[in-house]
């Protein structure tokens, strides 16, 4: 299940930008036709990717990010920081079995995004293609932080656009 809201807001060139998620897992494997499970049944937790944090294979993660940008419309470029954190909710069980006895999986990054837009249409199937790049340092991990890891961003270069149909 998920859940999510979308705050934003816009004062002339600034914009700020909320977006909140919970995701709710609820993992169980049925049998195969020959009987048994495929794959093996899950632990408490396992890893989740998109996320970054071990997930309760029954239970919460609540996500957000938050953008704080300027945003020049005419020149088509938009520059500034995404806050990004990551909070799984474990049980007691949870803690103490597999992700330790803190239980804080609790992920932070922070860092610079830039983006600009080739060309801005309406009532299209291509519009607003943009280029973006961001790079982000992880300001709480407990892997990610640790010697060299935390000197080393992450970096996404990507390409969105909009459209109608």
């Amino acid at each position: 299940m998920n859940l999510s809201a979308l705050l934003q807001a816009r004062l002339g060139e600034l914009v700020v930008r909320s977006n909140f998620r919970g995701v709710y897992f609820n993992l169980t494997f049925t049998k195969a036709a020959n009987g048994t499970t495929d794959p093996a049944p899950p632990g408490p937790v396992f890893y989740d990717q998109f996320f970054d944090v071990l997930a309760p294979t029954n239970g919460w993660i609540f996500a957000n990010d938050t953008d704080l940008l300027y945003q020049s419309v005419p020149m088509r470029f938009t520059f500034g920081l995404r806050f990004s954190s990551v909070m799984p909710l474990y049980t007691a069980a949870e803690r103490v079995g597999s992700v330790g006895d803190d239980g804080n999986r609790t992920t932070m990054r922070l860092g610079p995004l830039v983006a600009y837009t080739l060309r801005e249409g309406r009532h299209g199937v291509f519009n607003a293609p943009t280029i973006f790049a961001m790079a982000q340092w992880w300001i709480q991990h407990p892997y990610r932080t640790e010697g060299i890891g935390g000197a080393m961003p992450m970096i996404v270069i990507g390409f969105a656009f909009r459209g109608d149909s």
